[in-house]
This record gives C-alpha cells, structure tokens and sequence, in this order.
C-alpha cells in the first residue's frame, strides 16, 4: 500500500498539534509491514526530525527555507508539489494534511483528518472565511474518508457539512512519551519555585489566551501558583495587557517561563 501525504500544513507552521499529529502518524505506519509511505514536505523550516525518519518505507522529500510559514511557502510548494507528484505514479491512499487537497495527485482513495469547526463556531476570528469554508466543502466532498479526532468534532463536522456520515470514523488522539530535555528541567526548576499553571501551545486569537490570563488574575490564582508558558513565540504586549505576564520573562528556542 502506497499513501501520499502532502506540504500543507508544514507550509503553514513550523511545529505544532497538527505537524505532531502527522509526524507520529508516518512513524508508526513506518513499522507496518506491506506499506510505503511518500511525504513532501517541500521548502519548511519544521523543527520535527522528519527527515530522520526517511527509510526504505518512508520517503521524505524537502529542504530547509528561509521562508516564513504562510501563502508565499504554500504557494512555492504547491507548484513544487504537483510537478513532484505527476512523476510518482498512482498512490493507494492520498491524505491531505489540511483544508485543500492537490489537484495533480493521482490516488485510488483520498483521506483526511478533521480535527475541528473552529471557523464554523468563531467566524469572527478569521480572515479569509469564506475561502476556507469553499475549499474544506469541496474536500470533504471529495474525499473517500474522513477520520475524526474525537465523536464531539465528527458530529460538528455533521453539523456544518452535508457530509455523509458512513464515510466518517472516530479514531482518538494516541500519546507518545517525549524524550526529557534537562536543559530545560533545569530552567523550569530554577524560575519555578512553587506550584504552576500550564499553558501549551499558540496564542493566537481564537484559542483567547488573554481571557486564559483575564480568568488567571480575576480568580486570584495568581497569588498561589506561577504561570508556566511554553511555547508560542515571544510574548505580545496584547499578552501582557493584563499585568500578570512580568516584563523579566525567560526567553528560549521553545520554552516561556513566567
């Protein structure tokens, strides 16, 4: 079996839940006997070892750019991407990794993965909108399988899209066990010095982190526990607006501490 996976969402971000997802998807496909696995990653700058997944089962094609995540890198890949793959024959399964799929893939069935309706539900948040909605109607009119994270986000899916429902599967998120970095224990322990709340990820708009710090300070939690951030880039002076986020924070590649 021969499944193709595309730049999308590499081309959109450098690290995140949705590269996580895929990355620890190639890897354990790559111990399944009988299948072949192709990943154009294209021009990126993930900070996931793709690349070190790359065996005789696995292909992964890319390099390093200089490049910021967004249009000007999806549009480079999607040109790169469909001379690639006009090149590499017919796949059994093609998962699109985002909300559009590649129109010069040639596959015999087409999978995606939905993880949620946040456009839906926060139309307001996004710009774009109604491009967004056009291409996931027409992917999940397209696609053969839609694989959904959890039963709450199959029946929003159900919800929005005249989808049917015989082609969706609920498989859970799974856990991997991330290896310990003691350079960052060791800053944890040393800026840390009582019980912490953790936040995890981006802090764009939609996920409101300033209301996570609004409710952090208006419930006094402050006055007992720290605030471990880890993750998201700098911190903006919207983040800061509410003064629970002090001026002396540590900066790392992938570590906020405040």
């Amino acid at each position: 079996m021969r499944i193709f996976y595309d730049h999308q969402v590499f081309s959109l971000q450098n690290v995140g839940g949705v590269s996580r997802y895929y990355f620890e998807l190639l890897r354990q496909f790559a111990s399944q006997e009988g299948v072949q696995q192709e990943l154009f990653l294209g021009l990126h700058q993930t900070e996931l070892p793709f690349q070190a997944l790359a065996s005789d089962s696995l292909r992964v094609v890319g390099c390093q750019s200089s490049l910021d995540p967004g249009g000007r890198r999806y549009v480079a890949n999607e040109v790169l991407g469909n001379a690639y793959v006009v090149t590499r024959g017919k796949f059994d399964i093609y998962h699109a990794t985002h909300h559009r799929y590649m129109p010069l893939v040639r596959a015999r069935k087409m999978v995606i993965t939905h993880c949620d309706c946040t456009h839906e539900k926060f139309p307001a948040e996004f710009r774009y909108l109604d491009r967004v909605l056009l291409a996931k109607r027409a992917l999940f009119a397209r696609a053969d399988a839609i694989i959904c994270i959890s039963e709450s986000s199959r029946q929003d899916l159900l919800n929005f899209y005249n989808v049917d429902s015989a082609k969706t599967r609920v498989i859970h998120l799974g856990l991997t066990r991330l290896s310990r970095s003691p350079h960052d224990s060791d800053e944890i322990k040393r800026r840390v010095r009582r019980d912490y709340v953790l936040y995890v990820g981006s802090r764009a708009i939609y996920k409101n982190f300033r209301g996570f710090l609004q409710a952090f300070r208006d419930t006094q939690l402050h006055e007992d526990f720290d605030l471990l951030v880890l993750g998201g880039g700098s911190f903006s002076a919207p983040d800061c607006a509410t003064n629970i986020v002090p001026r002396d924070y540590l900066t790392t590649r992938r570590l906020l501490v405040t």
